[in-house]
């Protein structure tokens, strides 16, 4: 998950590019769009921009990753597809939306003891740019405003803020600071404890100045 790679590295250099296998390029061109991500976040990169700076034709990056979506997630290795998981919870209704949610966040944090993409990148978010980047581009730009506006809820942008800011302090708190209680308290009291808070931030109405 490291971005400390020399930007200087994957630029494009005149004449005729130097022949190199399917797997390096690949991994030339992830290097390429770790970086970008980092530096620009995931708006502002642009599948050309990744193309050139891994010295590939863009269409090499449609044919390895498929779209922008895909390259960001194979980037960080995320331990869910979010389209996936939109998917799963929208077919589940708005009513139960808040529980699915904290549930899944609960089954993917306890599964690998904490030690996965989210909470890593949790812990130094506060520290590096990069990190906090990619953490707030995948809960907001990939998850969570995908998910709101799939249900046509108003202000999709506010209410991703809100659950982000619930979901953000149960990790923190569980798995980085690890509060006794909460830390060892069962994942269907933690889901019962918390998802009616996130269910509010889906379905109350915002008030407006």
């Amino acid at each position: 998950m490291s971005v400390n790679n020399p930007r200087g590295a994957g630029t494009r250099k005149p004449g005729r590019r130097a022949q190199v296998s399917p797997g390096e390029s690949r991994d030339r061109i992830r290097r390429a769009a770790l970086i970008l991500f980092a530096e620009r976040g995931f708006a502002a990169t642009t599948i050309r921009s990744v193309a050139q700076d891994a010295d590939v034709d863009p269409a090499l990056v449609m044919h390895f990753f498929g779209s922008k979506e895909q390259l960001f997630e194979a980037c960080v290795e995320w331990p869910f597809d979010p389209d996936e998981r939109i998917a799963a919870v929208v077919a589940g209704g708005l009513e139960g939306a808040g529980e699915q949610l904290v549930r899944l966040f609960l089954e993917t944090w306890d599964a690998d003891e904490g030690r996965n993409p989210i909470v890593a990148l949790m812990r130094s978010a506060l520290g590096q740019q990069a990190s906090e980047h990619m953490l707030r581009d995948f809960l907001q730009v990939r998850l969570l405003v995908p998910l709101i506006e799939a249900f046509e809820i108003d202000d999709a942008e506010l209410r991703a803020g809100l659950i982000a800011s619930q979901l953000l302090g149960l990790g923190a708190a569980r798995y980085l600071l690890r509060f006794d209680r909460l830390a060892t308290l069962p994942p269907d009291d933690v889901v019962r404890w918390v998802s009616p808070t996130i269910q509010r931030y889906f379905v109350h109405p915002i008030p407006h100045r």
